[in-house]
């Protein structure tokens, strides 16, 4: 089986991708790479088939974030290289440099193929497990086009015409509609083929987990000479379709070492449903929450009186409560203004990395800035506690850490409280994963 290669923009996206493919008989890990990492390029071995990368370019303008895209795939997917299927994860609502580093990627796929058969995209974004969903090319949320759905953070709303977003990009499109979706998979094999054959990216539109199903099935019917792009509602079934069910009892496991300590949850997206499900979350027992608004941190400087707030919040986790830590985010849009006010939180409790059990984290930018702060480097994703929430272990100093991940605008009132009562399960054998491969250095 060839190797399976995810790059994301994000880390949730990142997580929330590979997990797809985790105890599917390999190790399924996420990198934290990206612009300024010190290991931007790992090298997987033994049996760790899976690799997402989190290219950490949502930030980035949207040339250097296609830059880092193609030196990914350079590195990963050279001649040189074992063969490897890839998957450019995307965000769902268009969030981030999607239609440059789409185009970056496939390019450079086409400039490693050592195969002369021409090398599409087949791109199918929509994740109808969280509402997002593909109808005549267009991206919707909720179902409502994106434009329409209040999505926009000052920067804009997100563009979800996908044919005029890829086309800016400089790639040519053809769309494959439902009704052809649901015609059967010979049916669906020769659409495919046919404008595969005459256009860069084959756009499909899915409202359901059927639609995802048929369109990872059928594109498996292209061969290897296809680039897979979407949002982690179609990793979900390429794990199927690649013909990884079958062996999932063959993953070697071992028992999660659990390491002692409450849970700190990090709320740093914007999103409304991130703030319903912290106030669900707060009213619980045993937790005790800390809000800072972002309007009062000056650009570039520490959170106000951190020293003070770090100290407070260590006082509650040595009294075994679980803490949250909430951004609100109001009068604070700009993308650069949001990544210095997490990265500032990040140091702030960075001491708490030796005190807490877990780490639940609310937003991409939230989670890599606390655990590039922390010193993680690496993910070994176990699971999912529900769609949109993977589970992983970190090795975290001397220490092995719980963390899960999620994306802002997933789930419901009620995600938090779940994520709670599934980190204070006892141990069981759920509790398993596959056991860690080393991973090396690696120059691009």
């Amino acid at each position: 089986m060839a190797k399976i290669l995810i790059i994301a923009d994000d880390l949730t996206g990142a997580a929330d991708c590979g997990v797809a493919f985790a105890g599917w008989g390999t190790e399924a890990f996420v990198l934290l790479g990206g612009p300024g990492s010190r290991s931007p390029d790992l090298k997987w071995k033994g049996s760790a088939g899976m690799l997402a990368i989190d290219a950490d370019t949502r930030w980035l303008a949207p040339e250097l974030a296609a830059e880092s895209v193609a030196r990914l795939v350079r590195s990963y997917c050279g001649p040189e290289d074992e063969p490897c299927l890839l998957f450019k994860k995307v965000d769902s609502t268009m969030r981030g440099n999607v239609g440059a580093e789409l185009a970056a990627g496939l390019e450079a796929m086409r400039a490693c193929a050592s195969f002369s058969t021409r090398l599409p995209m087949l791109f199918a974004p929509a994740f109808p497990a969280q509402g997002r969903t593909t109808v005549n090319g267009i991206q919707m949320a909720n179902g409502r086009p994106l434009e329409q759905a209040g999505l926009g953070r000052g920067e804009g709303a997100p563009c979800g015409d996908l044919d005029a977003l890829l086309e800016e990009a400089g790639l040519s499109c053809g769309l494959i509609d439902l009704p052809t979706i649901r015609a059967g998979a010979g049916v669906l094999e020769v659409a495919m083929q046919r404008i595969a054959n005459k256009v860069d990216a084959v756009i499909c539109d899915a409202e359901t987990e059927d639609d995802l199903r048929a369109i990872a099935q059928a594109g498996m019917a292209l061969g290897p000479n296809l680039v897979w792009a979407g949002s982690a509602g179609l990793a979900r079934h390429l794990a199927n379709a690649i013909g990884l069910e079958g062996i999932r009892s063959a993953a070697p496991s071992l028992k999660w070492i659990r390491a002692p300590g409450p849970t700190l949850f990090v709320i740093g997206s914007p999103a409304s449903v991130s703030r319903e499900q912290a106030n669900a979350l707060a009213a619980a027992p045993g937790v005790a929450r800390f809000t800072f608004a972002a309007k009062a941190v000056p650009s570039g400087g520490p959170l106000p009186d951190s020293r003070t707030l770090a100290v407070r919040i260590m006082e509650r986790i040595a009294n075994c409560e679980d803490v949250i830590v909430q951004l609100e985010c109001a009068g604070r849009s700009a993308v650069n203004q949001d990544r210095e006010l997490v990265q500032s939180l990040g140091r702030t409790i960075r001491e708490c990395a030796t005190k807490v059990g877990a780490l639940v984290a609310t937003g991409g930018e939230t989670a890599r800035a606390i655990l590039d702060a922390w010193d993680v480097r690496r993910l070994r994703l176990v699971g999912e506690v529900e769609p949109g929430v993977p589970y992983s272990v970190a090795e975290c100093g001397d220490r092995s850490l719980r963390i899960l991940t999620k994306a802002g605008g997933f789930g419901t009132p009620g995600t938090l409280l779940h994520c709670r009562e599934f980190l204070r399960k006892p141990a069981s054998n759920a509790d398993q994963g596959a056991a860690a491969a080393p991973i090396e250095g690696r120059k691009s």
